[in-house]
């Protein structure tokens, strides 16, 4: 992160709790549009404390949207704490649709 940053990249570092509910505000007061737009046009994100908690269904709505705005296009960091042992689970079986983890 802090090499994107010094290299001149566009990059950001935000823990998840903390995307999610800037997400749900955005949606309320319709800032939504352009945050997602803000998010894809970073070159790096960073995502800290990656689905240390269930996800309601428009979380993985919101989360889905980012990922995909910037697949392809720009990296995505993702770093998470979950234990482990036992063997840890896979943040596609976290998302718990298979749909989404499309």
């Amino acid at each position: 992160m802090e090499r994107a940053c010094r290299r001149g990249h566009k990059a950001a570092y935000v823990r998840m709790p903390r995307l999610l509910q800037q997400l749900a505000v955005a949606r309320g007061d319709g800032s939504y549009a352009r945050i997602l737009d803000r998010l894809q046009r970073l070159e790096l994100l960073a995502v800290d404390d990656w689905l240390l908690a269930p996800l309601r269904d428009p979380e993985r709505r919101d989360l889905v949207e980012v990922i995909e705005d910037r697949s392809e296009r720009a990296s995505t960091l993702v770093a998470s704490q979950l234990p482990a042992e036992p063997p840890p689970v896979s943040w596609t079986a976290k998302m718990r649709r298979r749909c989404l983890e499309e």
